[in-house]
């Protein structure tokens, strides 16, 4: 058995057949005018888990803006000593950094994208990432922080000569003795990690078909 896209055709990238999807798949084949479409929905429990940590953010967000007005009221207030109102205003600045941040983070998880969509262009790959804030892989050196900047672009484009290498990372967890794939593309000297809620399985194929992609000639 190979893959099969829309209408029961084999999918083949480049001169390569690609496997059958593993059993129970959560990827989604489809084609746009004429390219390979990968889409992968999360399942309902990783939908619903989401909203916990935006809950929480939004409930430390209510203490965080009365914080900032207890804050600049006693720093504007004159019969607030000096000294005090130095200090208030210094740590006004760092408690409104914070504060932003936690925004940041529930707006990004609370309107996430409903799916992760890779396009396989001739010459380029569309990737518009499950979570825009956490798609540079972590281990790179202020991850976090290039996703921000980055944040307002929906898609990522990623042109097949400077695609430098696409593997599956296993990250071990020395606390609980644990083990984490991650599928791992790397352009331009960075990480970027796709398929962030597939399983190992789902991982394997799509490396094998991203794989094919980049080593294809257009």
């Amino acid at each position: 058995m190979t893959a099969t896209a829309p209408g029961g055709r084999r999918i083949e990238i480049g001169a390569r057949i690609l496997p059958p999807l593993p059993e129970g798949s959560r990827v989604h084949v489809g084609v746009w005018a004429g390219d390979y479409q990968f889409t992968f929905h999360p399942s309902l429990g990783l939908r619903l888990s989401r909203w916990l940590p935006v809950a929480l953010l939004v409930f430390w967000l209510f203490g965080w803006a009365e914080g900032e007005r207890f804050a600049l009221s006693h720093a504007v207030d004159s019969n607030t000593p000096s000294g005090v109102r130095v200090f208030l205003f210094l740590w006004t600045i760092g408690w409104t950094v914070g504060g932003l941040g936690a925004a940041v983070i529930a707006a990004a998880l609370a309107f996430r994208p409903s799916a992760e969509n890779i396009l396989l262009k001739p010459a380029e790959l569309v990737w518009r990432p499950a979570y825009p804030l956490m798609k540079h892989f972590g281990r790179t050196r202020w991850a976090f922080f290039r996703s921000l900047l980055t944040l307002h672009r929906r898609s990522v484009l990623f042109p097949r000569e400077r695609v430098e290498d696409i593997s599956i990372i296993v990250e071990h967890n020395s606390e609980d003795q644990t083990t984490k794939d991650h599928l791992v593309l790397r352009c331009d000297g960075e990480e970027y990690k796709h398929g962030v809620e597939l399983g190992p399985h789902d991982l394997d194929w799509l490396c094998a078909a991203l794989n094919a992609w980049m080593q294809a000639r257009g």
